[in-house]
């Protein structure tokens, strides 16, 4: 289990965040392989193309939380030193503070206990559970959990230009 209190909350995104990230698995494997770099001087996440690095898909990443196993927590973006303490991820701290969700409104949260043995896995899971949170919250989305050195995981919403897709119901 990951973070229980926030659990109901990915439940409810699930299927729309699941569909964003589709649209943007779809976008990045258009690329073949690739890789992708930050610039938050410049405010951009960037996919490029390994084999042509003209290709390109290019975001803007609004940072949520990191998550890392040496402190054994997570940090919420408006709570980081380098962090905008008004940004996107104050909503998410709004949010928590409206409705009575300390996990949301405490600037770290300590692992549970029932992290398990492969914590490396347990914290890409933890990444996207709260990914699929800050979309429900805020309404952004794909997305996009990036491993930052050390086991780190940066979780990231993303301004990104990839298809919506519509469904009709019949």
């Amino acid at each position: 289990m990951t973070f229980a209190a926030l659990q109901p909350l990915a439940d409810r995104a699930a299927l729309f965040a699941a569909l964003r990230q589709d649209a943007l698995n779809t976008a990045t494997a258009a690329l073949g392989e690739h890789r992708w770099n930050a610039d938050m001087v410049e405010g951009t996440l960037t996919f490029t193309s390994k084999a042509d690095p003209e290709r390109q898909l290019v975001t803007r990443p609004h940072l949520i939380a990191t998550i890392a196993p040496g402190p054994r927590s997570l940090l919420w973006a408006w709570a980081h030193p380098q962090g905008d303490t008004q940004g996107v991820a104050a909503q998410l701290r709004d949010y928590g503070t409206q409705y009575g969700i300390a996990e949301l409104s405490q600037p770290e949260l300590a692992f549970p206990e029932d992290t398990g043995s492969d914590i490396e896995a347990w914290i890409e899971q933890a990444a996207h559970q709260v990914g699929t949170v800050a979309t429900e919250i805020t309404g952004r989305s794909p997305y996009y959990s990036a491993p930052v050195g050390g086991g780190t995981r940066a979780v990231f919403l993303l301004d990104a230009p990839v298809a919506r897709r519509r469904f009709r119901m019949l």
